[in-house]
């Protein structure tokens, strides 16, 4: 007797175990099947909104394929122009070596006078205010040796100036006088001497002060020694080198210096002299009246 049958869960009919008589029917494939009762009801398809996501993509991808043309015809135009360059210099090269003798020559001088020309400009451009300041500092400071303690100091513009003299200024006193200084170059043995002369109002000399000058070192250079400059004080116009009253006796050694100084002290006396007796230095004399 078998374990069913002693528990008594044995079908006698059908020879079946009673728990395996239980197992429900299969139910046919087409039967309905029920859902459960708070199982959602499925929402419908948004066919709108499906629509549009896929506009928008569509749209993107245009946009990244269109920038990535475009990168790529910049980097295209980029590296054509990089070959130019690079063939430029093979192409001059080619033409130079096939060039005459005589255009090779005509050539390399043009292009070497024009290199040099531009250093020149650029260097010109550079150091022209640094020059004019430096030269205007020294004007300044020679204007102060020549006629000290003056109110200020004017240039006079539209006056004769004779000979070597550039420049005649007016120096003013603080009890209302008037002197002079005359900027003056004349030729020396190394070039020009450029020097500020200063006269009273009586046309004798006060003093003389080297602006600048390039004589020789030890010779010419004792043209400008405060001990030669000094023997000009007092001096009046026609003053020369010679043995006279108003005369100059000349530096051993640096005699074509020395005449060059004297010249212009002489200049500087005649541009005063030209200049306070002009229709010009009474108009202005009526003007300040």
């Amino acid at each position: 007797m078998s374990d069913f049958e002693r528990e008594g869960r044995f079908d006698e009919a059908s020879g079946i175990p009673e728990e395996v008589s239980e197992i429900p029917a299969e139910t046919p494939a087409d039967a309905p099947v029920d859902a459960p009762a708070d199982a959602p009801e499925s929402a419908p398809e948004d066919a709108g909104g499906t629509e549009e996501q896929s506009a928008e993509e569509t749209a993107a991808a245009e946009a990244a394929e269109a920038a990535a043309k475009a990168t790529a015809e910049r980097l295209a135009k980029k590296a054509a122009a990089r070959e130019k360059r690079r063939e430029l210099p093979r192409v001059l090269a080619g033409m130079f070596r096939n060039m005459p003798p005589s255009a090779k020559m005509a050539l390399s001088l043009f292009v070497i006078t024009s290199v040099s020309a531009a250093l020149l400009a650029a260097t010109h451009i550079l150091t022209e205010r640094p020059i004019s300041e430096h030269r205007q500092a020294a004007v300044e400071r020679a204007l102060a040796e020549v006629l000290p303690g003056r109110a200020g100091y004017a240039l006079i513009d539209g006056a004769e100036l004779p000979g070597s003299a550039r420049e005649l200024y007016a120096a003013y006193s603080y009890d209302g006088g008037e002197d002079y200084a005359v900027n003056v170059a004349p030729n020396g043995y190394g070039g020009e001497i450029e020097m500020m002369v200063g006269v009273d109002a009586g046309g004798s000399v006060t003093g003389v002060s080297i602006v600048s000058m390039t004589e020789t070192a030890g010779l010419g250079t004792k043209a400008g020694s405060p001990e030669f400059l000094g023997r000009f004080t007092g001096k009046r116009a026609g003053v020369s080198i010679g043995r006279g009253d108003n005369d100059i006796d000349a530096i051993a050694g640096a005699t074509i210096s020395s005449r060059a100084v004297t010249t212009g002290v002489s200049d500087a006396l005649a541009a005063v002299a030209a200049y306070t007796a002009s229709s010009y230095y009474y108009a202005e004399e009526g003007d300040g009246q």
